[in-house]
């Protein structure tokens, strides 16, 4: 739109200068002309604090004696705070929320290290004659039972086997009995060969025989169990084509995908490629990582995707772990958060909105952030650089791009960011529990959570969490369960909704477990969940075993714990997977809330104390969650 012109004193025409392009001594000397319709108080900065309505917490920045309505922002609402709050507000917010609002990274802020420890490799594997192994190799597992008809349908999906195939293999072995059946385990012929082939030099990989199959089976049966939105599968549309162009990505899939195979078929020469793919891929990430080009925009794709393929493999070989805080897995994703900050594309640009990427770094961003900030709700708070919220690639698009329902993490890039805002909010109350700001603030982003809007490549979602139960419950097959894959993708989004509103309260406002309002969000928790499928062609690796964990924390009541038990135990039964350990993180929680009633009650009632007294209430998910890392180590919840 052209802008207005004026005359100017000598008689020609120039353009009117707009109100929000004058700069701070215009406006305080004197030459800014107040519109009519601006509020008396509009230039008073302990008056009110004008919020943007639509971003995470607001344009926290924007100068108060402005009209919103006279700049080219949107419609802004006011937040009346407490006189008492003035003056902290004004100390806070220039400074104190940087990565809260979109923004583009500043060349200065970008950190390249020059050495890089190898995050998969512990102190005594650096040793001198130190043997590297898969960890699969180094356990003793028992083996996974396969159905009578060879069908594995939870997180990986494949039939292992023909039913003429298997009945003349059961012959030949003597069995007869189905119960005996169940617990035969298929040779590799059966294994592998009934995956469909493909040319061993297919996309130019130089794949021998064993390896050609364990490529087939990562792309039917790990690729065919991550999601159920086809056209948002990172591991067959983003991973799968690096295998190609990447020797760290290939022996990284592959060694992700003989991990699956050795509970159907263990053999010494398939534990002998189980060791090769996984050290030469160990190797290769440690000359990578400590290459400078391999922080550099567009560079990062790569390794980050094999990062994401190395963590998986660590996280579902879940039974040799020691309990570590920072385990192999943990360090690994802050690895790659690191090389994402680096790497961001967001330097060449200076509006947010308008940065351009790859579809790869969009999702992978995306999972790297689910790894760690989903394994941060239930670890100990960190306290490092205080004044800053990470994950700003989190923000880096459009505002519908960052409210995309990603099939592979089941998250919006927005809402898992505002998961992390929680959790900074959490630690900074901590440090500072006199603060009466952090507490409004916390009470804006948990009134944003409510009705959190969120689409997918399925479907454009719903205004209201009413609006997804009601058209639910028309859909409801005979078990209860919804059976569609739109319905499971927008109930698991919403199921985050629910469980980030329950984590706000809890951890940043301190309400006990037994509060009426937690308890009431746990229960419209607790139909989501109840509603879902937990094995089956809707059942996938987009499950939201963060929302089941979250609602088991503040689940006291027999039927909201049959829910989160009923849930666990048949995801547990099922392919390999991170929930068992996550299930007996649960198990021993309730062992733990049980034998003290204060534990879940909290002596707190349900009293609302003004913000002024928040940071005092007891902190009580500290104490959960520090009984947890005690025994348990760091959780993946992803």
């Amino acid at each position: 739109m052209a802008a207005a012109l004026e005359p100017d004193p000598s008689g020609s025409w120039r353009k009117r200068p707009r109100l929000a392009d004058q700069s701070c001594a215009d406006l305080t000397s004197g030459n800014l002309t107040v519109p009519l319709d601006v509020p008396e108080d509009a230039f008073d900065v302990n008056a009110q604090l004008w919020v943007d309505g639509f971003d995470a917490i607001g344009d926290l920045n924007i100068d108060p004696r402005v009209s919103p309505d006279h700049t080219r922002k949107r419609k802004c609402e006011a937040i009346h705070s407490s006189p008492a709050a003035d003056q902290e507000l004004q100390q806070w917010l220039p400074n104190d929320f940087q990565g809260f609002i979109p923004a583009t990274p500043r060349q200065e802020e970008r950190i390249v290290p020059l050495v890089v420890p190898n995050p998969f490799l512990d102190d005594y594997e650096l040793s001198p004659g130190a043997i590297v192994q898969h960890p699969i190799v180094s356990e003793q597992r028992a083996p996974v039972r396969v159905s009578e008809g060879g069908v594995l349908d939870g997180l990986i999906k494949v039939q292992l086997r023909a039913k003429a195939t298997q009945d003349k293999y059961k012959q030949s072995i003597g069995v007869s009995s189905p119960h005996k059946a169940s617990r035969v385990m298929p040779t590799l012929k059966g294994v592998l060969d009934m995956v469909p082939y493909l040319p061993r030099d297919f996309g130019g990989a130089k794949l021998d025989a064993t390896d050609a199959k364990l490529f087939n089976f990562f792309l039917v049966a790990v690729c065919g169990g991550r999601t159920v939105i086809s056209d948002s599968n990172m591991y067959l549309q983003q991973i799968a084509p690096m295998v190609c162009s990447s020797p760290l990505v290939r022996h990284a899939v592959l060694a992700l995908s003989i991990s699956y195979v050795l509970d159907f078929s263990r053999t010494e020469t398939l534990e002998a490629r189980a060791n090769l793919h996984y050290k030469r891929a160990i190797h290769l990430l440690g000359s990578e990582v400590n290459n400078a080009l391999s922080f550099a925009p567009g560079n990062e794709d790569a390794i980050v995707g094999a990062i994401c393929m190395l963590v998986h493999n660590e996280c579902v070989n879940w039974e040799m772990r020691n309990g570590a805080l920072t385990p192999k897995w943990f360090r690994a994703i802050q690895l790659a958060k690191s090389i994402l900050s680096a790497s961001s594309p967001g330097f060449r640009y200076q509006s947010p909105s308008n940065v351009q990427f790859s579809q790869a770094r969009f999702q992978l961003a995306n999972r790297v952030g689910l790894e760690y900030i989903c394994s941060s709700l239930v670890a100990p708070l960190e306290f490092g650089d205080n004044n800053k919220c990470d994950f700003p690639w989190l923000l880096l698009g459009s505002e519908r791009e960052l409210r995309k329902v990603i099939g592979t993490t089941g998250f919006s890039s927005k809402l898992m960011h505002t998961l992390a805002q929680i959790t900074h909010l959490s630690a900074r109350l901590a440090n500072d529990p006199t603060s009466t700001v952090i507490p409004a603030i916390a009470s804006k982003v948990i009134e944003r959570l409510e009705n959190f809007w969120q689409w997918s490549d399925l479907s454009e979602g719903y205004s209201t969490s009413q609006e997804l139960i009601a058209a639910a419950e028309t859909e409801l097959d005979g078990n209860g369960k919804v059976t569609t894959p739109t319905k499971v993708t927008e109930l698991i989004a919403e199921s985050y909704s629910a469980a980030a509103q329950i984590y706000a309260h809890c951890r940043l406002l301190r309400k006990p477990r037994n509060h009426p309002l937690v308890q009431d969000i746990l229960s419209r928790l607790c139909r989501y969940i109840d509603w879902m499928p937990t094995s089956g062609p809707l059942f996938t690796a987009q499950a939201p075993l963060l929302s089941v964990f979250i609602a088991g924390t503040v689940a006291f009541r027999p039927e909201s714990r049959r829910i989160v038990r009923d849930w666990m135990e048949s995801v547990s039964s099922g392919t390999r997977g991170n929930v068992p350990p996550a299930w007996r993180a649960m198990q021993f929680l309730w062992a733990w809330m049980d034998a003290d009633q204060s534990r879940i009650f909290d002596g707190q009632g349900y009293v609302e104390e003004p913000f002024a007294l928040v940071g005092f209430l007891p902190t009580w998910w500290e104490a959960m969650v520090n009984e947890l890392s005690q025994r348990e180590g760091r959780l993946n919840l992803s």
